[in-house]
Order: C-alpha cells, then sequence, then structure tokens
C-alpha cells in the first residue's frame, strides 16, 4: 500500500510539475522530521521532485517494512529448503 501511495506521489510531483519555487501552487518541503529520509541528504544535493517522497518516510518504517521483508524472505526459504529435503 505505501509503495502505491509514494508512485502516486512521484507521478504528482514530477520534474515537469514541480519547479520547488511555488509559482505554480507548490511550495518546497523542508525537513522538518529528524527522522525522515529527507534529512540523511543536503537540500542541494536532492531534486526537487524528491522532497516530498523523502519526507514522507522515515527511518522506523524503512526499518520496519525492511524487516519484515527479510523475515519473509527467510521463511519461505526455510519452507523451500525443508520440503525439498523430505
Amino acid at each position: 500500500m505505501i509503495i502505491l501511495v509514494m508512485i502516486i506521489i512521484l507521478f504528482i510531483f514530477n520534474k515537469d510539475s514541480y519547479d520547488g519555487s511555488g509559482s505554480n501552487g507548490t511550495t518546497i518541503f523542508y525537513p522538518s522530521a529528524p527522522l525522515s529520509l529527507f534529512s540523511l541528504f543536503k537540500v542541494s544535493s536532492v531534486p526537487a521532485w524528491l522532497y516530498c517522497p523523502l519526507q514522507t518516510l522515515d527511518l522506523f518504517q524503512v526499518a520496519y517494512y525492511g524487516l519484515g521483508l527479510i523475515c519473509c524472505m527467510i521463511g519461505v526459504a526455510f519452507l523451500v529448503i525443508s520440503t525439498h529435503h523430505s
């Protein structure tokens, strides 16, 4: 679900429609959340269309979903290996 939301945000804030100046109804995003992924980068090095997606995700969400994905992969690998040796 979160991936679908991130894809939609990327299409809304693409390079052509988002210039970061506020001239077309959009505003510049700044890292207000200290644990967001946006805080890991310098503001000048991030393209304007990535401001919102990087500010939306925080380190805890990335760790949570990453840990869940790794656990699922290990569980599936365990089941596949255990059924082939029976």
